[in-house]
């Protein structure tokens, strides 16, 4: 277990790993703030945080829960506990882990508790030893600044599985194997994992920023609100990457589908070229003794002959002029589907249409008047 401490003091000055007594003497001074950064908790530490920190037995009993929890918010009274959940970069496996990060709020004290190491808690650290002024805030803001960079560190791993999506989608099509569909499945078991936790999150900041709790205040709402925003985003970026995946299965699917049917067809013309060669093999590798050509001093160079010219005669049939044949069907239909140029230019749009019909009504009127003045003229 490791617990690093960060008090601002009524100085203005960061305080780093408290001791016990100046922990205690923190904990009661609510006009600084106190952040607690709890890394691998133990037994001890739950005994610490009910007894010494006043947090309610339940909340220390869900932050300290090994089973998978959605992201949530409880009131306490004098302190809100909360759920919410990160990316796992130190996991080793293919897919992407997700790791949860338990948050205790109370007036003038921030805990967060986390059983792996998260870089958006070390960037924290980072700031904060670097300008104090990220502290000198109140307690739901800090907050808010904790949440932030847990959730900045989610896009980056989006981004990275938007692109390995659009790459397999395009290996399915040129390399389909075994290897691209475990990477298509562990990208669709990722994309699962992390709706799995933006969905409960959505809602838990819809309720962070609807002024439902005392102890974060209405700047402090705003804030949540366009985190509410951006998790929606990226459920949405995720969701692409899943309909991605989905579109790289089915490709590969039918690259897979399509190998075979060109296998089976290659297949299909061997046994094609050479049936009527087991044919002509068969009849004369019978034991009859009166087959007229036995006897016949050129009768194998004849048979041979004759099968070889079926094979070819077979082979160029079934093979050549067909597919050149479909080939040239093929175009042909693709110049039917495609209009001709000369057509398209010819096509007029809808103002060029108004003129002509305008001009050729000026005409016929223009005409109707000239032979009205020319019979009055001839009278």
């Amino acid at each position: 277990m490791q617990i690093r401490s960060f008090y601002l003091n009524s100085e203005g000055k960061i305080e780093h790993d408290l001791s016990p007594e100046r922990l205690t003497e923190a904990r009661a001074d609510t006009s600084g703030l106190l952040w607690l950064d709890v890394y691998d908790p133990d037994f001890e530490a739950e005994s610490f945080l009910t007894d010494e920190m006043g947090f309610h037995p339940l909340a220390v009993e869900d932050a300290f829960a090994r089973q998978h929890q959605p992201a949530k918010v409880d009131d306490y009274g004098s302190h809100l506990f909360m759920v919410l959940h990160g990316i796992d970069y130190s996991s080793d496996e293919d897919y992407v882990e997700t790791a949860r990060l338990s948050l205790f709020v109370a007036e003038g004290m921030v805990v967060t508790l986390h059983r792996v190491g998260l870089i958006s808690i070390d960037a924290v650290i980072e700031r904060v030893e670097r300008n104090a002024r990220l502290m000198q805030r109140s307690a739901s803001l800090f907050c808010y600044v904790v949440i932030d960079s847990l959730h900045d560190a989610i896009l980056p791993t989006l981004e990275h599985i938007s692109e390995v999506a659009y790459g397999l989608e395009e290996v399915a099509i040129e390399a389909p194997g075994k290897e691209v569909l475990q990477n298509i499945l562990q990208l669709k078991r990722s994309t699962i994992r992390i709706q799995r936790t933006m969905a409960p999150q959505i809602r838990t900041f819809n309720r962070l920023s609807r002024n439902e709790f005392p102890i974060i205040g209405e700047q402090a709402s705003m804030y949540f609100r366009d985190l509410q925003d951006q998790t929606i985003q990226l459920d949405v970026i995720n969701q692409g990457v899943r309909d991605t995946a989905d579109n790289a299965l089915a490709t590969y699917l039918s690259s897979i589908g399509i190998k075979q049917n060109e296998t089976m067809r290659v297949l299909a013309i061997v046994a094609a070229v050479f049936l009527p060669l087991s044919l002509v093999a068969g009849i004369y590798g019978m034991n009859f003794s009166n087959i007229p050509e036995l006897d016949w001093r050129w009768g194998y160079f004849a048979v041979i002959g004759l099968m070889a010219s079926v094979g070819f005669g077979t082979f160029y049939w079934l093979f050549v002029r067909r597919w050149n044949l479909n080939l040239r069907r093929g175009r042909q239909m693709m110049r039917e589907i495609k209009p001709p140029m000369e057509s398209v230019s010819r096509m007029m749009s809808p103002v060029d249409a108004m003129i002509d019909v305008t001009d050729s009504a000026a005409r016929s009127f223009t005409k109707v008047v000239t032979d009205t003045l020319t019979d009055r003229k001839t009278r």
